[in-house]
């Protein structure tokens, strides 16, 4: 130290120098003491600050997680209403579907008791692939009408067949009329049957999906 180097070459070291190198100890000590409280102090500074960048950090986190699970909730919220509204469409759509069957299979009766072979299109393919697509819960009452549907036609177009290789022949024409006949009350009540099973689950389904009391 300096007041040790000058009291070291003095050769009778005064009161004043003994001060001056006490002076100097006691500054170096509280210069000592500031830099451990400052660096200390410096310490505590930067892991607060290290400690609130992380949870700023985290914070922003949580909130895009938040924010994610409110888009995820949201997408679904809406996706589900969504799917609703379609199966209500499409359901409104498998009714009219059953209906132009029920039409087809009156003008295909008239045709085929002339004896023409239809070439229109059965719409009950169309109504079958609604069911499939849209209502799992309907395939058994849509396979029946489909069911009942397609024997009252493939009757009509026995007849027409038969009518058409009759030609002339007036008898043969009446016989296989007579055939068709026999049996027509029961394929149009089997059909008739069919469709309302139908038409009430497709009722009692479109509660669920709408969310009505169903004695409403």
């Amino acid at each position: 130290m300096i007041a040790a180097e000058l009291a070291k070459h003095s050769p009778h070291p005064e009161w004043w120098q003994w001060a001056i190198q006490v002076l100097i100890v006691a500054v170096s000590a509280g210069i000592a003491v500031f830099v451990s409280e400052y660096l200390r102090t410096k310490g505590k500074n930067l892991a607060t600050r290290a400690d609130f960048d992380s949870l700023k950090l985290q914070l922003r986190e949580n909130t895009e997680l938040v924010e994610n699970i409110k888009a995820e909730v949201g997408q679904k919220d809406w996706a589900a209403r969504e799917w609703k509204n379609t199966r209500r469409i499409k359901l409104e759509e498998l009714l009219a579907k059953m209906h132009e069957c029920d039409a087809f299979a009156d003008r295909f009766r008239h045709i085929s008791i002339e004896g023409v072979v239809s070439t229109e299109r059965d719409p009950v393919g169309e109504m079958e692939t609604i069911g499939a697509l849209y209502f799992p819960e309907l395939q058994t009452e849509i396979f029946d009408y489909a069911l009942a549907h397609r024997q009252h036609k493939l009757a009509g177009s026995s007849l027409a067949t038969n009518v058409i290789q009759s030609r002339d022949d007036l008898a043969k024409r009446q016989f296989h009329f007579d055939a068709y006949t026999s049996g027509y009350e029961d394929r149009l009540n089997a059909t008739s049957l069919a469709q309302s099973k139908l038409n009430a689950a497709a009722r009692r389904l479109l509660v669920q999906i709408v969310g009505l009391d169903s004695s409403s």
